[in-house]
This record gives C-alpha cells, structure tokens and sequence, in this order.
C-alpha cells in the first residue's frame, strides 16, 4: 500500500489524509508512473515511456522529466508526499506521517522609490 495515496486520473486529484490538490494531467500521470513502482524507483526512461508513450526516440530530453517533478514536489509537498532523486536510477515516492499545511510564500514587496 502506498502509504493511502489515491490518484484520480480522471479528475486529475491526489488524495491523502483528507487533503487534496489537483494536478495537471501530464504531473497526475507522472505521479501515477511513480506511485506503480513504489517503494522501488521508477527510471527516467520508464517516466518518459508514461508520459509521452512507448517510443525508443524520444523527442524529449530525460531533464523535462526532471522539470516535470520539481513541480510535481511543490504540489504534493503539502500532502505529506516526497518525490526522492535516487542517483543514476530515477526517482521514488517517501511520505511524512502527516500531512503539511505550508503556507504559501509571501510575494515580496516591490521597491519603494526613496524621495530626493
């Protein structure tokens, strides 16, 4: 079991301990490769294979997948869920006990212009 991890695909949601967040459909399907290989590591190339389908040439460079899970990692943080890099492998799915409720980051106020 992966720790109650459910994806919708048909939604495009991810749920865990009463939280929910929704995903873009490309990151919902990425999520999806990573949690059927959990606790091993999905590769790169079986990421890729998920998302842009069975062909050995693919158009896409293995460093838009890396793309593609730094912002899957800022949408699922607040479930509790971790998206782990395990070198020259791929990545793999860790969860925290509970889920976080992370504020959001305040924007930064724009420079005041001093008065001469």
């Amino acid at each position: 079991m992966t720790e109650a991890l459910v994806i919708d695909l048909a939604s495009n949601e991810a749920r865990r301990l009463g939280c929910s967040v929704r995903l873009p459909p490309a990151r919902a399907e990425l999520l999806f490769a990573i949690q059927r290989k959990y606790p091993e590591a999905a590769s790169r190339n079986e990421l890729m294979t998920a998302l842009y389908g069975a062909t050995e040439d693919h158009d896409f460079s293995e460093r838009a997948i890396d793309a593609y899970v730094t912002r899957l990692r800022a949408n699922v943080g607040p479930l509790g869920v971790r998206i782990l890099n395990v070198y020259g492998t791929g990545y793999r799915l860790a969860f925290e006990d509970r889920a976080i409720d992370r504020p959001r980051r305040a924007r930064r106020a724009s420079p005041t212009k001093r008065a001469a």
